[in-house]
């Protein structure tokens, strides 16, 4: 797959306010709470992000 079409793709997932929105609530949902915006929180937020990235990636290779 062309890598500059992959990098569009993912920088139109990445800026949809509504997939930030679903990470975020996804992050504290894992977390038990809801805020602060701390280490740790950032920590589950890329750990979410990434797993929503390789689940898209995988359909995507897979279909």
């Amino acid at each position: 797959m062309d890598d500059e079409l992959v990098a569009h793709a993912l920088s139109l997932i990445l800026d949809d306010p509504r997939i930030g929105e679903w990470v975020t609530a996804e992050a504290d949902k894992r977390l038990g709470r809801k805020g602060p915006e701390d280490v740790e929180f950032w920590r589950t937020y890329t750990v979410v992000t990434n797993e929503l990235l390789d689940a898209a990636r995988a359909k995507n290779n897979a279909g």
